[in-house]
């Protein structure tokens, strides 16, 4: 049973940093952007990583986890923890489709294994299409069986998907938002791309 437990303890420390390592990178980008503040995007001179944003993202993981571990059965009715993670990362894979053909300059001047081709279709639109493909069938099997939407009840209820709505609405407008605040302090996010080139 001890050696069962450790296991388990070691998976989850795995499932746990797994996702935190890429969110740091996410943080330092936004802030590399100027869509937050500049402090998320401060590296360490001595281990060359974002200290600040892990440190950041740790402190809410460990928040997080305390609040599932005792009061899961409240808060777990409102995550529907299958259908976050799914729409969460879809819109990459719609990315990929779209780069090719609407950036079509970022797209040239990316490294060569991104412009890769399989029968004169970019393999990044491929892979776009099979992510974003299989995240739609998530999803759609995730309403035609609640059981699995990752909720604590096993019912995908209106707490659940005003959770996810919530979600959606936030990160819509969370770019406008941003950029009109940083318009009024004389900066022009429209212009990142176009000043620094993606590569």
């Amino acid at each position: 049973a001890f050696f069962i437990g450790l296991g388990f303890f070691f998976a989850v420390l795995g499932l746990v940093s797994a996702p935190i390592l890429p969110a740091s990178r996410i943080l330092f980008a936004w802030s590399f952007d100027q869509l937050i503040p500049r402090r998320f995007a401060s590296v360490s001179d001595r281990r060359h990583t974002p200290v600040f944003s892990l440190t950041v993202l740790c402190a809410l993981t460990v928040a997080v986890a305390a609040l599932d571990t005792y009061f899961s059965s409240v808060l777990g009715s409102f995550l529907a923890t299958t259908l976050i993670v799914a729409i969460a990362f879809l819109p990459n894979g719609v990315t990929s489709v779209l780069l090719p053909l609407r950036a079509k300059s970022v797209f040239q001047g990316s490294p060569s294994t991104v412009r890769k081709t399989m029968a004169g279709i970019p393999v990044l639109t491929l892979s776009g299409l099979v992510h974003t493909l299989g995240l739609g069938a998530i999803i759609t099997l995730v309403f035609l069986n609640p059981a699995s939407a990752g909720t604590s009840t096993g019912t995908l209820s209106y707490g659940a998907l005003a959770v996810v709505v919530a979600g959606l609405v936030v990160s819509v407008i969370f770019y406008p938002v941003a950029k009109a605040v940083r318009k009024h302090s004389g900066i022009d996010l429209s212009l990142v791309f176009k000043e620094i080139p993606p590569d």
